[in-house]
C-alpha cells in the first residue's frame, strides 16, 4: 500500500506542470524555427531567422518526426521565398509555440 501511495505522488507530481506558458505540452515538440541563415543579403537573413511554425495539434513526440516536418517546412519556405534553395538555413524543433 505505501508503494502505491508512492507511486501516486510521483504521477501526480509529474504531471503538474507539463504546459508551457502558451499551453503547449512540454513534452512535444511544437514549433520550428530557422536559427540562422547564409543568405548573402542581411535582409534575406533577417528575413529567414524570423521565421517559425506551429505544429498542428498537440505537437510531436518523437524528435525525428518534428524534424523532418521542420526540414520540409523550411525547403518549402526557401523555395517559395528564393525561387530554388541558394543557401543554407539552420532550424530546430523546441517544446513551445512560435512567439
Amino acid at each position: 500500500m505505501k508503494k502505491l501511495l508512492m507511486l501516486s505522488v510521483i504521477f501526480m507530481a509529474a504531471g503538474c506542470n507539463s504546459t508551457n506558458d502558451d499551453g503547449s505540452s512540454k513534452w512535444t515538440y511544437s514549433s520550428c524555427n530557422v536559427t540562422s541563415s547564409q543568405a548573402v543579403s542581411a535582409t534575406d537573413r533577417a528575413r529567414d531567422q524570423a521565421q517559425c511554425w506551429n505544429f498542428d495539434g498537440v505537437g510531436i513526440y518523437i524528435k525525428s518526426d518534428a524534424l523532418a516536418q521542420c526540414k520540409t517546412k523550411v525547403q518549402n519556405y526557401v523555395i517559395g521565398q528564393y525561387g530554388s534553395i541558394t543557401h543554407k538555413v539552420n532550424y530546430e524543433v523546441v517544446s513551445h509555440k512560435c512567439k
